[in-house]
Order: C-alpha cells, then sequence, then structure tokens
C-alpha cells in the first residue's frame, strides 16, 4: 500500500473512525506516508483505529492531536 487511504480501506475503516485515521495520520506523518505504508505502521495504526484502541496506543503528542481532533472536528 502506499497511501493512507488504501490503509483505511484494508482495514474497513469507515465514517468518522475513517476520518479520524487519516486527519491523524496526516497531522502525525505528513511527509512520511508512503514510508509508513510500505514498512506497515500506518496498517498498524489502521487496525488500532479498527479496535478503538487508538488513544491508549498513542504517546502524549498523539494524545493531543485525537483531543484536537475530536473537540474541533468531531464533536
Amino acid at each position: 500500500m502506499e497511501t493512507y487511504r488504501e490503509v483505511a480501506h484494508a482495514c474497513k475503516l469507515t465514517g468518522i473512525t475513517k476520518n479520524m485515521f487519516l486527519r491523524y495520520m496526516t497531522r502525525r506523518w505528513a511527509n512520511e506516508e508512503a514510508t509508513q505504508c510500505r514498512t506497515g505502521y500506518s496498517m498498524e495504526w489502521g487496525m488500532r483505529f479498527a479496535s478503538g484502541n487508538e488513544y491508549g496506543a498513542s504517546d502524549l503528542e498523539g494524545q493531543a492531536i485525537l483531543r484536537d481532533l475530536a473537540e474541533n472536528y468531531y464533536k
């Protein structure tokens, strides 16, 4: 896979979860999309979003991004 959208599709993410995943990955690793997809790291994150474990699996920076997305995009 080459894009975060392809990963979202492979992980069967839909709706808000898909949008959160795409925004999170783009904010976190915007300039590394191809690398994150080729190495499988984005798939790991896709599965975390699919299982609802994205917040618990995030470090402080990631948690801040998730809070910002929840507060400003998905009220």
